[in-house]
Protein backbone atom coordinates (compact mmCIF):
# COMPACT_ATOMS: atom_id res chain seq x y z
CA UNK A 1 0.00 0.00 0.00
CA UNK A 2 0.97 3.68 -0.42
CA UNK A 3 1.08 5.95 2.11
CA UNK A 4 -0.60 9.47 1.16
CA UNK A 5 2.00 12.12 1.56
CA UNK A 6 0.46 15.18 4.18
CA UNK A 7 1.13 17.92 2.08
CA UNK A 8 -1.33 17.43 -0.53
CA UNK A 9 -4.84 17.08 1.68
CA UNK A 10 -2.98 20.39 3.27
CA UNK A 11 -2.36 22.57 0.24
CA UNK A 12 -5.84 21.35 -0.63
CA UNK A 13 -7.49 22.36 2.76
CA UNK A 14 -5.89 26.08 2.15
CA UNK A 15 -7.01 26.54 -0.83
CA UNK A 16 -10.36 25.69 -0.08
CA UNK A 17 -10.12 27.87 2.80
CA UNK A 18 -9.11 30.76 1.09
CA UNK A 19 -12.06 30.49 -1.59
CA UNK A 20 -15.00 30.26 0.97
CA UNK A 21 -13.03 33.28 3.22
CA UNK A 22 -12.92 35.64 -0.53
CA UNK A 23 -16.44 34.45 -1.06
CA UNK A 24 -18.26 35.51 2.26
CA UNK A 25 -19.83 39.10 3.36
CA UNK A 26 -17.34 41.63 4.78
CA UNK A 27 -19.90 42.88 7.99
CA UNK A 28 -17.76 46.67 7.36
CA UNK A 29 -19.10 46.13 3.49
CA UNK A 30 -21.80 49.14 2.71
CA UNK A 31 -25.13 47.70 1.75
CA UNK A 32 -25.73 48.03 -2.04
CA UNK A 33 -27.19 51.23 -3.16
CA UNK A 34 -30.74 51.46 -5.06
CA UNK A 35 -30.49 51.27 -8.34
CA UNK A 36 -33.72 52.82 -9.08
CA UNK A 37 -32.80 56.81 -9.08
CA UNK A 38 -36.10 58.15 -9.83
CA UNK A 39 -37.08 60.89 -8.25
CA UNK A 40 -40.64 60.39 -7.41
CA UNK A 41 -41.69 64.14 -5.63
CA UNK A 42 -40.68 65.35 -8.96
CA UNK A 43 -43.62 63.27 -10.32
CA UNK A 44 -46.98 64.93 -10.28
CA UNK A 45 -49.54 63.72 -8.40
CA UNK A 46 -52.88 62.52 -10.74
CA UNK A 47 -55.82 62.74 -9.91
CA UNK A 48 -58.21 59.47 -10.31
CA UNK A 49 -61.71 58.79 -9.61
CA UNK A 50 -63.86 62.07 -8.32
CA UNK A 51 -67.71 62.23 -7.51
CA UNK A 52 -70.32 64.34 -6.19
CA UNK A 53 -72.86 62.82 -3.80
CA UNK A 54 -73.04 59.40 -5.04
CA UNK A 55 -72.39 60.05 -8.55
CA UNK A 56 -69.07 59.09 -10.23
CA UNK A 57 -67.87 61.37 -12.91
CA UNK A 58 -64.95 61.09 -15.71
CA UNK A 59 -61.92 63.70 -14.93
CA UNK A 60 -60.50 64.90 -18.23
CA UNK A 61 -57.11 65.89 -17.83
CA UNK A 62 -56.31 70.03 -18.25
CA UNK A 63 -52.67 70.20 -17.47
CA UNK A 64 -50.34 68.74 -15.12
CA UNK A 65 -47.19 69.80 -13.54
CA UNK A 66 -45.39 68.50 -10.41
CA UNK A 67 -47.11 71.14 -7.92
CA UNK A 68 -50.61 71.80 -9.76
CA UNK A 69 -52.91 69.90 -11.65
CA UNK A 70 -55.77 70.84 -13.38
CA UNK A 71 -58.57 68.15 -14.15
CA UNK A 72 -62.41 68.90 -15.51
CA UNK A 73 -65.66 67.40 -15.79
CA UNK A 74 -68.21 67.89 -17.64
CA UNK A 75 -71.48 70.27 -17.01
CA UNK A 76 -73.91 67.89 -18.44
CA UNK A 77 -72.91 65.13 -16.33
CA UNK A 78 -73.24 66.84 -13.11
CA UNK A 79 -75.84 65.03 -10.20
CA UNK A 80 -79.31 67.63 -10.48
CA UNK A 81 -79.50 67.54 -6.56
CA UNK A 82 -77.39 70.07 -3.93
CA UNK A 83 -73.98 69.34 -3.80
CA UNK A 84 -72.90 67.77 -0.65
CA UNK A 85 -70.52 65.19 -0.73
CA UNK A 86 -67.58 65.23 -2.78
CA UNK A 87 -64.68 62.30 -3.22
CA UNK A 88 -61.16 62.60 -5.12
CA UNK A 89 -58.72 59.73 -5.35
CA UNK A 90 -55.61 61.33 -5.68
CA UNK A 91 -52.42 59.24 -7.24
CA UNK A 92 -49.31 59.65 -5.74
CA UNK A 93 -45.82 58.27 -7.61
CA UNK A 94 -43.86 56.03 -5.54
CA UNK A 95 -41.41 53.30 -5.01
CA UNK A 96 -42.61 51.58 -1.37
CA UNK A 97 -39.68 49.66 -1.00
CA UNK A 98 -37.58 52.64 -1.04
CA UNK A 99 -39.72 55.66 0.75
CA UNK A 100 -42.53 56.37 3.00
CA UNK A 101 -45.12 58.78 1.72
CA UNK A 102 -47.17 60.88 4.21
CA UNK A 103 -50.05 63.01 2.96
CA UNK A 104 -50.99 65.79 5.25
CA UNK A 105 -52.53 69.28 5.99
CA UNK A 106 -55.03 68.14 3.32
CA UNK A 107 -57.87 71.16 2.56
CA UNK A 108 -60.44 71.27 -0.05
CA UNK A 109 -62.26 74.48 -0.91
CA UNK A 110 -65.75 74.60 -3.20
CA UNK A 111 -65.90 77.73 -5.60
CA UNK A 112 -69.47 78.34 -6.73
CA UNK A 113 -71.55 81.55 -7.82
CA UNK A 114 -72.09 83.13 -4.82
CA UNK A 115 -67.89 82.67 -3.44
CA UNK A 116 -66.21 79.52 -2.18
CA UNK A 117 -66.57 77.29 1.10
CA UNK A 118 -64.16 77.17 4.08
CA UNK A 119 -62.91 73.87 4.16
CA UNK A 120 -65.23 71.13 3.40
CA UNK A 121 -62.11 68.35 3.89
CA UNK A 122 -63.22 65.91 6.25
CA UNK A 123 -61.93 62.74 6.06
CA UNK A 124 -58.65 60.78 4.17
CA UNK A 125 -57.04 57.27 3.71
CA UNK A 126 -54.17 55.29 2.15
CA UNK A 127 -56.58 52.95 -0.17
CA UNK A 128 -53.88 50.88 -2.63
CA UNK A 129 -51.08 50.72 -4.65
CA UNK A 130 -51.39 50.64 -8.70
CA UNK A 131 -49.27 50.20 -11.48
CA UNK A 132 -50.29 53.68 -14.07
CA UNK A 133 -47.93 55.00 -17.08
CA UNK A 134 -45.29 52.09 -15.74
CA UNK A 135 -44.51 53.57 -12.39
CA UNK A 136 -46.01 52.58 -8.65
CA UNK A 137 -48.90 54.73 -7.98
CA UNK A 138 -50.12 54.91 -4.04
CA UNK A 139 -53.89 55.39 -3.85
CA UNK A 140 -55.54 57.61 -1.34
CA UNK A 141 -59.47 58.17 -1.13
CA UNK A 142 -60.29 62.13 0.33
CA UNK A 143 -63.74 62.60 1.79
CA UNK A 144 -65.08 66.60 1.35
CA UNK A 145 -68.73 67.46 2.99
CA UNK A 146 -70.24 71.18 2.28
CA UNK A 147 -73.42 70.65 4.68
CA UNK A 148 -74.00 74.62 3.63
CA UNK A 149 -75.16 72.79 0.18
CA UNK A 150 -73.80 75.31 -0.75
CA UNK A 151 -73.28 74.38 -5.04
CA UNK A 152 -75.42 72.66 -7.20
CA UNK A 153 -75.26 71.87 -11.06
CA UNK A 154 -75.78 75.69 -12.09
CA UNK A 155 -73.15 77.17 -9.52
CA UNK A 156 -70.63 75.16 -9.35
CA UNK A 157 -66.93 76.52 -10.65
CA UNK A 158 -64.36 74.01 -9.03
CA UNK A 159 -63.02 72.24 -5.71
CA UNK A 160 -59.43 72.80 -5.32
CA UNK A 161 -57.59 70.08 -2.47
CA UNK A 162 -54.02 71.29 -1.30
CA UNK A 163 -52.21 69.28 0.55
CA UNK A 164 -48.53 68.50 1.75
CA UNK A 165 -46.69 65.46 0.06
CA UNK A 166 -43.66 64.51 2.19
CA UNK A 167 -41.31 61.61 1.05
CA UNK A 168 -39.38 59.83 3.88
CA UNK A 169 -36.28 57.30 2.75
CA UNK A 170 -36.88 53.86 4.31
CA UNK A 171 -33.45 52.84 5.50
CA UNK A 172 -32.24 55.98 6.61
CA UNK A 173 -35.55 57.67 8.03
CA UNK A 174 -33.90 60.76 6.29
CA UNK A 175 -36.72 63.63 5.36
CA UNK A 176 -36.04 63.36 0.98
CA UNK A 177 -38.63 66.00 0.22
CA UNK A 178 -41.19 67.75 1.24
CA UNK A 179 -44.06 70.31 -1.05
CA UNK A 180 -47.14 71.49 -1.31
CA UNK A 181 -49.40 69.93 -3.57
CA UNK A 182 -52.88 70.89 -5.37
CA UNK A 183 -55.46 69.40 -7.66
CA UNK A 184 -58.37 71.38 -9.23
CA UNK A 185 -61.60 70.06 -10.63
CA UNK A 186 -63.46 72.05 -12.48
CA UNK A 187 -66.64 72.34 -14.74
CA UNK A 188 -66.66 72.82 -18.21
CA UNK A 189 -69.92 73.51 -20.61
Amino acid sequence: MKKLSLTWPLALLFILTSFLSACSKDEDDPEPTPTNTTKYWEMGVEGGNFSINTKDLVLYDDGVSVNYNNYYVMQTSLPTSDFEYYGLAILVPNDPSLYSVDVSGVSAIVSHAGGETGNVYTSGKYVDQIELKGETYLRYKLEMRDQLLSADANTFHNVVTSMTVKYTNKSTGALVNSRNVKVEVYVRD
